[in-house]
């Protein structure tokens, strides 16, 4: 008898392949492996490259003022680069949506450059598909899900985020995806190696999220008590609790989640939403591991020893003399940034090797 063969299209089998192995192998992708692209257009992340280079390409930029952005002639392209200029660029997105955050046209150089046509190494850039970046980079460490009344919800449903190190540095690479399509390609080098996102929140240095804006997800919150920038959740099942920090601008600079009690002298707004389940795009929540940090972050900046009179700065100042104080655990992993994430920083709590904390701040 003889046998037919089903062939199937490429995309199918690469699809099934790839959930094969995310099943059986969901710590492959680490920040200490970094499998994601080295350049994109003209910047590499793995050298330094002076702003002027790309003034030669690009035009002079519209004023002094950094980070600077450019735009298509025909307004369907935009640019935004940053860094330690003029001398060394350090950070670079390509979309096709406007820079979020309330940017106007005023600030965005016109230039000749066609910039739609800037690729990675392994031809990816903006119109690619979600495939096509699977297939050139393999699992992402860490996926970022886009709330859809988010500011930045231009970009699309998702975000694949590639974290790694390139000889020391700390590389990160950032798909967009909208449709199913790539709508943003962003590379960035720095000395973070950290969380970009916890949950709803996210340092990002072109937007922020406003606080009306968790209130619409998380209820509206309680003001700490004593503390005029500090808002209080916690969850329904009354082990997990959550305090931003806002600034003069009323947007969030600043996520504290633990499992343990963080605004004193205060009753929390009872949220609605599982906070418990909140994450970083690389998947580390509380109870995760110690080694799953490691592997998600690589080494720290700095390890110490932490208490509940050590712990957090302006986070856990609410305890008054005399208040009972919780275990929080004995031990934190700090990750801090550079010159150009200068107050991007992050830590993890740790009791008995399981994480009982993380904040994310991106303010002093």
């Amino acid at each position: 008898m003889r046998q037919h063969c089903i062939l199937l299209p490429m995309r199918l089998i690469l699809k099934a392949l790839l959930s094969a192995l995310i099943v059986i192998m969901p710590c492959v992708a680490t920040a200490q492996v970094y499998s994601g692209p080295k350049c994109i257009g003209p910047f590499c992340a793995n050298r330094k490259f002076a702003a002027t280079n790309l003034f030669k390409q690009l035009g002079a930029p519209l004023g002094s003022s950094f980070p600077y952005s450019y735009r298509s002639k025909d307004r369907r392209t935009f640019l935004i680069i940053r860094g330690d200029m003029p001398d060394d660029v350090s950070y670079i997105s390509l979309r096709d949506f406007p820079a979020w955050g309330g940017w106007e046209d005023k600030d965005e150089k016109l230039t000749n450059e066609i910039i739609r046509n800037w690729k990675t190494p392994e031809r990816i850039g903006l119109g690619n598909t979600e495939e096509d970046v699977l297939k050139a980079y393999g699992i992402p460490s860490g996926e970022e899900e886009i709330e859809a009344d988010d500011k930045r919800a231009s970009m699309g449903e998702k975000k694949l985020i590639y974290k790694g190190r390139i000889g020391g540095v700390a590389v990160t690479a950032g798909f967009g995806i909208r449709g199913g399509k790539v709508s943003l390609v962003e590379l960035d080098r720095s000395e973070y190696s950290g969380p970009d996102c916890v949950g709803l929140f996210c340092i990002d240095m072109d937007v922020h999220v406003p606080l009306n804006g968790l209130q619409r997800k998380l209820g509206r919150p309680a003001r700490a008590s004593g503390q005029t920038d500090f808002y209080c959740y916690q969850a329904d099942d009354k082990r997990t609790f959550l305090s931003v920090q806002t600034g003069d601008d009323v947007e969030i600079h600043g996520a504290f989640l633990s499992d343990f009690p963080n605004c004193i002298h205060t009753t929390p707004v009872v949220s609605p939403s599982d906070l418990h389940a909140w994450k970083t795009p690389e998947g580390i929540g509380l109870g995760s591991s110690k080694d799953d940090v490691l592997k998600a972050y690589g080494k720290p900046s700095k390890v110490e020893a932490v208490n509940s009179r050590t712990c957090c700065g302006d986070f856990f100042q609410t305890y008054a003399k005399g208040d009972k104080r919780p275990n929080i655990g004995s031990e934190k992993l700090l990750y801090h940034g550079d010159e150009t994430h200068e107050l991007s920083r992050s830590e993890f709590g740790l009791r008995e090797g399981r994480v009982s904390y993380i904040l994310l701040s991106d303010s002093e």
